[in-house]
């Protein structure tokens, strides 16, 4: 009886985070881009029961970051990351990053001040076309453990959506762009 219950469990479960990527694949007509990018954070967090998470967007076509968006943190961070740890590790290398502690990697550079406490630790790239976008990431698996593989393609998921959705929504601006300098010079 308690295999059933389990097995039920996990099938709940499933059926569960299905539904929540479903959700969130039927919002991303949404023309508001930072509210879908926040959603699709919280989501993350949410589904793969971490205590916190957050999403890196690079600026397009030039350097540093245009969206910089948490969930589960104690408070809203100052600016933005520098870049320079293991959160450009997944945009560099196109690979997700899975540490049980990401403290002890070798690249990570330390925290600012009043940032949360992160040990487990997951990210993903934001890729469209090898085109790297940004990363998605979560910290602090559920009850304090790591995180899964199954977390990662969940995660993976939800950043191949955004990635989509950034990339159509920069296309779509840069078309409105050219269509209005095409008519001023029509004129």
């Amino acid at each position: 009886m308690s295999e059933t219950n389990n097995c039920f469990e996990q099938t709940t479960v499933s059926i569960r985070k299905l539904t929540r990527l479903l959700e969130v694949s039927c919002s991303l007509n949404s023309i508001d881009l930072d509210l879908l990018l926040q959603q699709v954070v919280d989501a993350a967090v949410e589904l793969t029961r971490a205590e916190m998470g957050g999403m890196l967007v690079l600026h397009d076509g030039q350097e540093g970051f245009e969206y910089f968006k948490v969930s589960g943190w104690p408070k809203e961070p100052d600016g933005f990351p520098t870049g320079a740890g293991v959160l450009s590790i997944p945009y560099l290398s196109g690979k997700a990053l899975l540490e049980d502690d990401i403290r002890r990697h070798p690249n990570a550079v330390g925290t600012p001040p009043g940032h949360p406490n992160v040990q487990a630790f997951l990210a993903v790239p934001l890729c469209v076309h090898d085109k790297p976008l940004g990363s998605l990431f979560v910290g602090n698996g559920p009850g304090g453990n790591v995180f899964s593989e199954e977390d990662r393609y969940l995660l993976k998921a939800f950043a191949t959506q955004a990635a989509v959705v950034i990339e159509n929504t920069r296309l779509y601006e840069r078309s409105e762009k050219l269509a209005i300098l095409e008519e001023r010079n029509r004129i």
